[in-house]
């Protein structure tokens, strides 16, 4: 005799449940997403000499993986373009819920731009273990 679908109607239930908390949370996560990606040039940045790049609000920030999809690159000149697309692809990796650009000016000279990153949580697995026993038999 098999126990095994008898007993799990509650598990199956909840297993459910979770998955559709999880996913209401990351829809409220981006609901409030820009259509434009967010990048703040303030002044006129445009044609300023890029001296870094940096990732915040990731746990290996100094990954060059990301470095290297981006078209927006240290060493060039600041393009309003370029960092648009940037945070294009960025936000095509999916890795990501939300993506802001933020520049700082040092004294006169180049410009350091950061990439403020909010990172998209996955559920990979649930797994439930079915009772062997109904606890009220």
């Amino acid at each position: 005799m098999s126990l095994r679908g008898s007993f799990c109607p509650n598990m199956r239930l909840l297993t459910v449940a979770a998955a559709l908390l999880l996913s209401l949370y990351s829809l409220a996560q981006t609901a409030g997403q820009p259509n434009q990606p967010a990048f703040n040039f303030g002044q006129s940045y445009d044609g300023v000499m890029v001296q870094n790049i940096s990732f915040v609000g990731i746990p290996d920030p100094n990954s060059g993986s990301l470095m290297k999809i981006i078209p927006q690159k240290p060493g060039e000149p600041l393009d309003r373009e370029r960092v648009r697309e940037s945070i294009r692809v960025l936000y095509a990796t999916g890795r990501f819920a939300d993506i802001r650009g933020e520049i700082d000016r040092l004294s006169g000279g180049p410009v350091l731009l950061e990439f403020v990153l909010t990172p998209n949580y996955f559920v990979g697995e649930v797994r439930g273990r079915c009772a062997v026993q109904h606890p009220s038999r």
